[in-house]
């Protein structure tokens, strides 16, 4: 569908009115950066689902940046923007399931991040960011079997849509 925008819309604030990714934005609006008011802008919500083989529980899409959840015994599914890892901290292809859900978690910094992190900013990281504004982990997380790999919210939410974390899959906090 496409919408009309209004005065001080931006990109990542539309993605995130939506509940689409930055990337489908822009790739459904080449060449479309800044938005004027009363500019159209398409907004992508349609979306192939995965082969039926695989429409059970949830289901990420690496290519699209995207997660599909199919609930036990309903008809329906739900689909939400996501963040994966970027070059050389790629979110691992693998199955796996849940082992627990959390919300206002504690990220205990591993050390692969924490030296990233020092080489990267000259910053040391603590040994762990309790819940609140500065932890990555945002609100509420979801923690894999596969390990290390978590489904969480961000503190970054402009970030959703794109590869950017450390293999983690981040998504928007509402």
């Amino acid at each position: 569908y496409t919408i009309t925008a209004r005065a001080g819309d931006t990109m990542s604030g539309l993605a995130y009115r939506h509940d689409i990714g930055i990337i489908e934005l822009e790739q459904a609006n080449p060449g479309l950066y800044r938005l004027r008011e009363d500019q159209r802008v398409v907004i992508p919500k349609q979306f192939i689902l995965p082969p039926k083989k695989y429409r059970k529980g949830i289901v990420l899409s690496m290519s699209e940046l995207r997660l599909y959840f199919f609930p036990k015994d309903s008809p329906f599914v739900m689909t939400y923007p996501v963040a994966m890892g970027r070059e050389g901290w790629r979110t691992p292809t693998t199955k796996t399931y849940v082992v627990k859900k959390a919300a206002d978690p504690t990220w205990y910094v591993p050390e692969s991040i924490s030296e990233h992190h020092y080489e990267s900013t000259g910053i040391r990281l603590p040994d762990k960011i309790g819940p609140g504004p500065e932890n990555p982990l945002g609100p509420f997380a979801i923690y894999l079997g596969a390990r290390s790999i978590l489904i969480h919210g961000t503190n970054n939410q402009s970030k959703v849509g794109q590869y950017v974390s450390s293999g983690c899959i981040r998504m928007y906090n509402t």
